[in-house]
Order: structure tokens, then C-alpha cells, then sequence
């Protein structure tokens, strides 16, 4: 099986805080995308008690270049908010996918913001062209060449690639080249799932509020949706960070982390405790009623004046149809930072007093979190699991719940919130960074 992950813009968990501020960006925390990957097994026991590779590949966002002591490459702000190089990475997902894969490997892709873009162009990149064989490859760029100038493009393969999962975290849609918008790049029509893909998972946040960070939603193609295909797109509360990570607290962004590890444990063998584990630490309030961050007001004077301000209801984005996740009826409706910010209050007041709710019921991992929400991990639990290897002793106690907060800051109702020079907000969860599991790489790339 192979498994990819893309990270948002900017963001590179390697680099990323283990919560003890020892990072080589101070402003780095992992995304959902990062602690998924890290919580992967490396092995799947199949039924007849075998076992498979699960081979992981995680790459990091866009502008998040940076030299060997983590100095950021990418000038500016407002640069990232364009998502520029998104191709290259796109490319490069291909490439490993292309050139990994056996008969048999089932394909996993997940991705966050421009990463989610990424992901799930490459899965319709897969579906057009299918997967080159290595004395194929000196042909991929004039192949690219002719999809996106539509002149003599290849033919479909005979037999679609089949992707097992797609999951992603709030896709961007607006990605940039020069001073143009990229719309439907390579032909492949940005909005339209694919069929290929047999599961689309799509987190979406709710109260992101930066025009420039309008979500593109997946849409069945003309037909509907194929057979046995299933597609899930949910609302989360919070900014476009509370849903895909990159805070450093992460009550908002747990929740869309668990209910994607238990949409796909079923498949991929997963660490659950290890991501339990990891869950916030004391969290501010009750389960799905934490306060979202605002990203707009969060932003730099000259990045709002760039990324603009836009919500998801005006724009007709967030329908009377569609699936909000069960924590937003809890959600908190009078916000310490409304500037350009809905809440269920602004819904229910756009579609009137028919209208009802659409309400997600929770994946039995979600019923396990939320249960155990904020309560310290028994004596049992913090020894009985066989966590991962660490690289220091310190990071032994990262990430366990104890009776008592550490210091004052972390108790609840303590908001923790970013520097107002990032250009997004970017969340790390205690000792995530620490953990000593590694990606396995099938070829040499």
C-alpha cells in the first residue's frame, strides 16, 4: 500500500515544534497531515495473516523551502498565499506514486490546503494518463505538455488506476501562475470527483474567512456518483487551521484528525492510541466548543489586503444541503473575534426557520475521543500501549495527560494564537515531531 501525504503552504513538519518551543520556526506546529502520517503502522496484517508494506511518503507544503538551519527560503507572505510551485509538487507525487507502485498496492492520497489541491489533481492526473512505466518516463513532460495546452492529448488508459482514498483537509481553490488565476489545471476539472477515486474524504472549515482561501468543493460528476463510490464532505468548525492543523493548540483541529483516522482505519493500519495520545493536552473547553482562531484579523495588514475577506455562507459555498459535523451544534455562537466570521446562528438566519441541520453521526473513533475528551489517561493507558521511540528523554512526557496542568497558561481557557506577521495561520501536538517511525521508500527515487 502506498500512502501519501501533502502538507499545507509553508508548512514542513519536520521542522515543526515538539511543544517544547525547540523548532526551527517558532510559528511551526504539524499539521493533521503530519501527525496522520506519523501514526501510520508500517506494516497491515491482512485476514489470512499475512502482511503488507505501508509505504509512506510525506512531502511538505509549498513555500515552505528552507536551508539547513530552517530559514525560510520563500520571501513574503503574501508569496505563499498564491500556493506558486504547486505544480512541481504535483509532479513529484506522481513521480513516487508512478514509479512504487506493484500490482496489487492499493493507493492512498491525503493532502491540507494546497496540499489537498495537490492530492487530489494527482489522483485525476492518474485517472487521465494512468501510471507510466519507468522507460515511459522520458515522455511525461511532453504528456503534461499536451494536457494543459489541449493539443493532442493521450488517450485514456484502457484500464483505470483505482485509488482507494483520497482524504483531504480544506483544498484551496485558488492557485496562482504569474498574476493569473490556475483554473482546471491540466484539463482536469478542479471540482469534479473523479472516478477512480473509490472514497473522498473532504474536511471543510466552516469559519475560514480569507477570500483568497475560498474552498473548492468536490462535486459527483454529470452522472453521479459510480457505483460503490462514496463521498464525504463534512463541516468543521473553525478557520481554515482549526480544520487542517497548524496551531499550537489543536482543540478545533482534533476533531477533524479523528474523524479522518476513523473513516480509514478500516484499511490502513493505524496507531490509534498513539493519536489519542496526542490530543490536546487540557483543552480549553468541552469537546467541539473551543473558540475559532480569526485568520483574517490574525494576518498582516498587508497580507489581509492581498488575501481579502470572504466567507463561506455569502458565497453560496455552504448550502442548505450540506453536512455540517455533529460539534458544530455545541460550537460557541458569540465569538471573541466575529470580524468576517459565521456561526450556526448566521445559518440557521440565511435558510430560515425550516431549515434543519444536517448532522454527520460520528465514526465509533470520534464516540471514543469524545468520551474520553479532557479526561487525564489512567496509569494503564500511559504504559500499557507501546508508543514510539524518542529521541530524547524529555519527550518521554510529551503528549501524556497528567492530573494536573504544568503550568498556569495551559489550563482551560487559556487561547493560544499566532504572530500577526504569518501568513496563514499554521498546530503541533506534544511529542509528534519526536516520533522516531520513518518513511520506507520501495525504489530509489
Amino acid at each position: 500500500m502506498l500512502l501519501v501525504f501533502c502538507d499545507g503552504t509553508g508548512e514542513d513538519g519536520l521542522i515543526s515544534s515538539n511543544g517544547d518551543g525547540k523548532a526551527a520556526k517558532n510559528d511551526q506546529y504539524a499539521t493533521n497531515i503530519f501527525r496522520l502520517s506519523r501514526a501510520v503502522n508500517l506494516k497491515k496484517k491482512l485476514p489470512d495473516g499475512s502482511e503488507v508494506d505501508q509505504i509512506i511518503y510525506y512531502t511538505a507544503g509549498v513555500g515552505s523551502e528552507s536551508d539547513f538551519r530552517g530559514v525560510s527560503l520563500t520571501e513574503g507572505a503574501a508569496m505563499k498565499s498564491f500556493g506558486m510551485a504547486v505544480a512541481s509538487k504535483i509532479r513529484d507525487v506522481y513521480a513516487f506514486i508512478a514509479q512504487n507502485h506493484a500490482p496489487g498496492d492499493e493507493i492512498c492520497i491525503f493532502g491540507f490546503s494546497r496540499g489537498a489541491y495537490t492530492a487530489r489533481k494527482v489522483a485525476g492526473l492518474i485517472n487521465r494518463i494512468g501510471l507510466l512505466r519507468r522507460d515511459q518516463f522520458g515522455s511525461f513532460y511532453s504528456i503534461w505538455a499536451s494536457l494543459i495546452t489541449g493539443k493532442n492529448p493521450p488517450p485514456y488508459p484502457k484500464e483505470p488506476v483505482p485509488i482507494r482514498c483520497v482524504g483531504v483537509w480544506d483544498t484551496v481553490g485558488s492557485v496562482y501562475e504569474g498574476l493569473g488565476t490556475v483554473m482546471d489545471a491540466l484539463c482536469i476539472k478542479d471540482q469534479t470527483l473523479t472516478p477512480n477515486i473509490e472514497l473522498a474524504l473532504h474536511a471543510v472549515s466552516l469559519q475560514e474567512n480569507r477570500q483568497k482561501f475560498l474552498p473548492t468543493l468536490w462535486a459527483p460528476g454529470p452522472e453521479g456518483l459510480c457505483p460503490n463510490q462514496v463521498l464525504k464532505q463534512h463541516w468543521f468548525p473553525g478557520a481554515h487551521s482549526n480544520v487542517g492543523g497548524g496551531y499550537q493548540r489543536s482543540e478545533l483541529a482534533d476533531l477533524p484528525l479523528i474523524w479522518m483516522a476513523g473513516e480509514i482505519c478500516d484499511f490502513i493500519s493505524l496507531d490509534l492510541d498513539f493519536i489519542q495520545k496526542n490530543l490536546q493536552r487540557f483543552p480549553n473547553a468541552g469537546w467541539g466548543q473551543s473558540q475559532p482562531n480569526n485568520s483574517y484579523t490574525e494576518s498582516g495588514v498587508a497580507v489581509r489586503f492581498v488575501v481579502g475577506c470572504a466567507n463561506r455562507l455569502d458565497g453560496g459555498i455552504l448550502t442548505h444541503d450540506s453536512v455540517l459535523h455533529s460539534s458544530i451544534e455545541v460550537a460557541p455562537t458569540k465569538l471573541k473575534e466575529p470580524t468576517g466570521m459565521i456561526t450556526l446562528e448566521h445559518i440557521k438566519k440565511k435558510f430560515g426557520p425550516a431549515w434543519k441541520p444536517k448532522y454527520a453521526p460520528l465514526n465509533a473513533f470520534e464516540e471514543r475521543c469524545k468520551t474520553a475528551w479532557g479526561k487525564p489517561l489512567t496509569a494503564e493507558k500511559r504504559t500499557s500501549h507501546k508508543g514510539p521511540a524518542f529521541e530524547n528523554i524529555n519527550d518521554l512526557f510529551d503528549g501524556i495527560w497528567v492530573d494536573e496542568p504544568e503550568n498556569a497558561q495551559e489550563a482551560p481557557g487559556h487561547v493560544e494564537t499566532k504572530p500577526e506577521a504569518s501568513a496563514g495561520p499554521t498546530t503541533l501536538v506534544a511529542d509528534i515531531a519526536g516520533d522516531a517511525k520513518g518513511s520506507q521508500i520501495r525504489k530509489v527515487l
